[in-house]
């Protein structure tokens, strides 16, 4: 690059004033791009001189959107692969910064090659006479052996490049995927894609890293556009609250059930099963001296009947009293809970176990009574 090539060339932060935008129409139908790639569209489409090379620091960009750094450069690696950002290395540009411009006009389509014709002789690759030279030094006997000079032609035909990317037409969309697994790089481009939507929402990133990425690596995601089903799963499973646990026993079932594919429906089923059972919260406070000891009667319960199950029965439970004998010698505890629980249907059939836990750390309770009342205000 010239020095006077290189008085030319302004940073990309010397259009924070400009008016308006460049955009390739070609960018609305394309379902690859995402939020980071549409900013960087209209971000480098200020630059409208010097045939629209500009520098582009991609440290400064990055913290300016507030976007992880190796989420931007990938970004940009993808734009230029199809074809609507072309660049200039450091080596070429010999600074320390990349030049960087968009392209608005799509490249052109590939062209054949002519061939060029083979050149016409005897058979064998012998020469007729007339082809001979008659220079002293050469013989003209007809046996004369003179071979081609001319190249072969390949019979594949090479593109023909955009003028000023030097890249081939894009690829077209991801549509129609559907059966067939994609390429592990292409889904972990779609994992950088979609990370870099929402670099700084924790819960968004958890379900992204956490459970979509394994799943779609080990599982194909059947559909139409897999950066599109992947980012609106991940913002509805955010808005859900989803934990690590929950989503980690959701990946491991939908791993046992679907072998080779899974699709969107079949996660937000999964998903929407995990959040009906989730625990109801406890809403009656009960008898503050007995529920510090209710710990140790969940600890029992989990023994005997796990603690999944534990959480989704007992979850709303609170001990109200323990009475003294009767006179047939019963210790009866009397246990609340709110009306969600008994909504909600629930058939316990873990009576013996309850009393059995009770028992544990309560000794002699014989009979549980259970009343449902109204939630504590």
């Amino acid at each position: 690059m010239t020095g006077e090539e290189r008085q030319r060339v302004q940073r990309i932060t010397d259009w924070d004033d400009a008016r308006y935008s460049f955009m390739p129409a070609r960018a609305a139908d394309d379902l690859r791009l995402t939020l980071v790639h549409l900013r960087l569209l209209v971000y480098l489409g200020r630059v409208n001189n010097n045939n629209g090379w500009t520098e582009l620091s991609q440290k400064a960009t990055a913290e300016r959107w507030n976007y992880a750094r190796p989420a931007l450069n990938g970004a940009i690696k993808q734009l230029v692969a199809w074809g609507y950002v072309e660049k200039k290395s450091q080596a070429e540009t010999n600074t320390a910064l990349c030049l960087y411009r968009l392209l608005i006009d799509k490249p052109e389509k590939p062209a054949p090659v002519k061939s060029s014709p083979e050149p016409k002789g005897d058979e064998g690759g012998v020469s007729s006479i007339d082809d001979t030279s008659q220079n002293a030094a050469v013989s003209s006997i007809d046996d004369t052996c003179v071979r081609s000079q001319v190249t072969p032609v390949s019979p594949i035909k090479t593109q023909k490049k955009d003028q000023r990317s030097g890249d081939p037409s894009p690829p077209k969309p991801p549509r129609g995927r559907r059966g067939r697994a994609m390429p592990s790089n292409e889904i972990e481009e779609v994992i950088v894609a979609v990370s870099a939507e929402r670099p700084d929402d924790e819960a968004f990133q958890s379900v992204l890293v956490d459970f979509l990425a394994p799943l779609i690596r080990m599982r194909h995601l059947d559909a139409p556009s897999l950066v599109g089903a992947v980012q609106s799963l991940a913002r509805w499973i955010a808005a859900k609250g989803l934990g690590v646990d929950e989503g980690r026993k959701i990946l491991d079932q939908l791993l046992e059930r679907r072998k080779s594919t899974v699709k969107p429906s079949d996660i937000e089923t999964a998903v929407k099963t995990a959040i009906a059972h989730r625990p109801l919260p406890r809403k009656c406070e009960g008898d503050a001296e007995l529920m510090r000891n209710w710990p140790a009667v969940l600890a029992e319960l989990e023994k005997m009947i796990g603690a999944d199950t534990t959480r989704q029965v007992f979850s709303t439970f609170a001990l109200d009293r323990i009475t003294e004998p009767n006179p047939a010698g019963k210790i009866v505890a009397r246990v609340s809970t709110h009306a969600d629980w008994a909504k909600r249907h629930v058939e316990t059939n873990l009576s013996s176990q309850f009393r059995a836990a009770m028992n544990a750390v309560f000794p002699g309770v014989s009979d549980i009574w259970i009343e449902t009342r109204k939630a504590a205000a």
